[in-house]
């Protein structure tokens, strides 16, 4: 779609580009205390202002709120897509040669300095495949907007004040590291232990500056030393060390590999190995017994009785990485990343064995992030990848946390290669020209598909009628029903509603999809169904409920009823926006119930088949029950069935035990009122 015009569109403005880009990167937007109306500094304010600057010469929408973080639209209004970059840097440091951090040069298909890469390149790209689709004049049905923030370098609380005034977008992603998809990042634990004793022997003991960095080194200072029992507990796992005689005693210091905490496979930890020759050349039962919580070469958090794993996410991982004792009082901080099965409840094991040791315990938890993989927007990026970069894509799981980590529907996308180190954070910082220009191309293909016009998936013979499918953008993948369909002539379109959108926007969203079957000369004359699954089988409902165009309806695993549905289904949550200083839950709850299918039973004519899971627990079952009993109440004569799968939940198409069935129930469904072919009851 428009491949030929955007690659061509972005090889004519690579100059401007890089033009644009310069000035970004001259902006020395590091994070400083706040200054007036500047909440992280001068410097990011000015980034921030230049970027929509540069997107209002292109013609673009821009919004500046309260410097915090600016949006950048095609054209304003309600968005399907949101891109999260971000214009803070980390400082210089030291060690640049190829040239200054924030004169930017290019040498070699390269751009240098800070930013290149991380993230002002990548957002450049963004708001560039919003100006070609503007100026190549591409349709879209849905907005998309480019989220510029300042904070992320410093923890992201300028998306906190962005989701403080909207909802999340029914999509979205980061460039903000590297391709294909990472989806799902581990949660993080940072333990804190603390405790008091003396010992004659041990004076202080040092180590690591930083959480999330494993030191190179650690030292103790000690009173004296057992130069034998130190040699042997050094032997076991060939610690290197050295010992020098100072004023204050001897100084042991114990060299290590430094690394990044999430990954201590690839060092090794001089904290911990300190530790244990302590351990082994002293009496110290503190010490002793600190290292048995974080025993030598134990990175899965074994001593604290962490060894968690799961198949998506990977092992629990845990780095001691900072440990301070003055001759009095001890702090020990450690760094884990966890994954998607640690709940809190088996994370309190650290707790009960960090307090059983004899140590105050402090913490502080982030939970995991994750985004269902084989779901129309996850698909879409992956295939506009393979496309341009000719590379095989896939899902990634890892230990850091992205600007996307807890973002409802929120994957990083791009905007490097993994193999490749551009030297982030780190001197000579740098971007490869021919990477950014791709990401122009992937990033304004991915938008064009996802907030586009939808497609059609078209039988190759004869068709018999057509199904609307209306699905949220994290539903998975109905291709494998879209074939079946396809096998049986008829057409399928699959639509992408939002469910934190209103619901008069999504029925909207759909009336032009009829127009554009109306328009089609394949399809204007056959009969249409609609069928939607979870909230999209809210907005069928609702279509249902308004409209006699349609030979039939389906609603799988569907939304029926959000006043029954709030506080019994994981789908229903109090909307920030309902709460006020006159705030009356059973107004909430009225209104809840005047907006549901149900509640606009008597206005459902056409014949309409239920399908959902008994263990369904994001829409529970009832919904379906609701609305059964409701229309075959009020219209005894109705054409409704409801098939409950009493060992399913909310994906039936991939439960080995449902998902035949479940094709089988659709597919006669749709033969029946779409092709004429008759329903077999049993």
């Amino acid at each position: 779609m428009y491949e030929k015009e955007l690659a061509a569109y972005f090889e004519a403005h690579k100059d401007e580009f890089l033009e644009d880009l310069a000035v970004l990167v001259a902006i020395p937007s590091v994070k400083t205390e706040p200054s007036g109306d500047c909440p992280y500094g001068r410097n990011t304010a000015k980034a921030l202002s230049q970027s929509l600057f540069i997107a209002e010469k292109y013609d673009l929408y821009t919004e500046n709120w309260e410097n915090y973080v600016g949006i950048v639209q095609i054209e304003p209004g309600r968005r399907m897509l949101d891109i999260l970059a971000h214009l803070d840097v980390v400082a210089p440091g030291d060690g640049w040669e190829v040239t200054k951090p924030y004169t930017m040069k290019i040498s070699e298909g390269k751009v240098y300095g800070r930013g290149t890469a991380d993230d002002k390149g990548p957002a450049l790209a963004a708001l560039y495949a919003l100006r070609a689709i503007k100026d190549l004049q591409i349709p879209l049905r849905n907005g998309v907007r480019l989220v510029l923030g300042t904070d992320e370098e410093s923890g992201s609380s300028d998306l906190l004040h962005y989701f403080s005034k909207t909802g999340p977008a029914a999509m979205s992603f980061s460039p903000d590291a590297v391709y294909p998809v990472i989806n799902v990042e581990k949660g993080r634990l940072s333990g804190k232990v603390t405790g008091s004793f003396a010992h004659q022997q041990i004076l202080e003991v040092h180590g690591g500056h930083t959480i999330n960095i494993i030191p190179d080194s650690a030292y103790a200072v000690l009173q004296n030393i057992d130069e034998a029992k130190l040699t042997q507990a050094a032997s076991s796992d060939q610690i290197s060390y050295s010992l020098a005689q100072t004023d204050k005693g001897y100084k042991l210091t114990v060299h290590g590999v430094s690394g990044h905490a999430a990954s201590p496979e690839a060092s090794v930890n001089p904290i911990t190995a300190l530790l244990q020759l302590l351990s082994g050349c002293t009496d110290c039962e503190e010490i002793k017994s600190l290292c048995s919580l974080f025993p030598h070469g134990a990175h899965h958090g074994q001593g604290l009785h962490l060894d968690l794993a799961d198949d998506v996410s990977g092992e629990l991982t845990l780095s001691l990485t900072l440990l301070d004792y003055d001759g009095h009082s001890l702090s020990a901080s450690f760094d884990s990343r966890v994954p998607i099965c640690a709940s809190r409840q088996k994370l309190q094991a650290a707790r009960n064995a960090i307090s059983a040791a004899g140590f105050s315990y402090d913490e502080h938890f982030v939970a995991p992030h994750a985004v269902p993989d084989n779901t129309p927007f996850i698909n879409t990026l992956l295939d506009c990848y393979e496309s341009f970069s000719g590379r095989k894509g896939q899902c990634l799981a890892i230990g850091g946390g992205t600007y996307a980590h807890g973002i409802e529907n929120a994957v990083a996308f791009g905007c490097a290669f993994g193999d490749i180190d551009n030297h982030m954070h780190g001197a000579d910082e740098f971007a490869e020209i021919s990477t950014l220009l791709m990401s122009c191309n992937i990033f304004a293909q991915a938008i064009i598909r996802l907030c586009g016009k939808p497609s059609m998936i078209l039988p190759k013979g004869r068709i018999y009628g057509t199904v609307l499918w209306l699905q949220q953008a994290d539903t998975k993948d109905a291709s494998p029903l879209f074939q079946l369909l396809s096998e049986a002539g008829i057409a399928a379109i699959p639509v992408i509603v939002d469910k934190n959108g209103e619901t008069a926007e999504n029925l909207e969203m759909v009336e032009n999809v009829l127009a554009d079957i109306q328009a089609n000369g394949a399809l204007s004359a056959l009969p249409v169904a609609v069928s939607g699954i979870g909230y999209g089988g809210f907005i069928a409902g609702h279509l249902l409920a308004r409209k006699n165009c349609f030979a039939a309806g389906a609603i799988i695993s569907g939304l029926t009823n959000p006043a029954t549905a709030y506080g019994t289904c994981k789908g229903i949550t109090l909307s920030q926006n309902a709460i006020s200083d006159d705030f009356s839950m059973m107004d909430y709850l009225s209104r809840l119930t005047k907006e549901s299918v149900v509640y606009h039973c008597d206005d459902i004519h056409t014949p309409l088949l239920l399908l959902h899971g008994f263990h369904d627990e994001i829409y529970g079952f009832e919904q379906a029950e609701q609305l059964f009993t409701s229309v075959k109440e009020r219209q005894p004569q109705s054409e409704i069935r409801m098939v409950v799968f009493p060992t399913g939940d909310d994906n039936l198409a991939e439960d080995p035990d449902c998902k035949e069935k479940y094709f089988e129930e659709l597919i006669s469904w749709f033969m029946k009122y779409l092709k004429g072919e008759t329903h077999d009851e049993s």
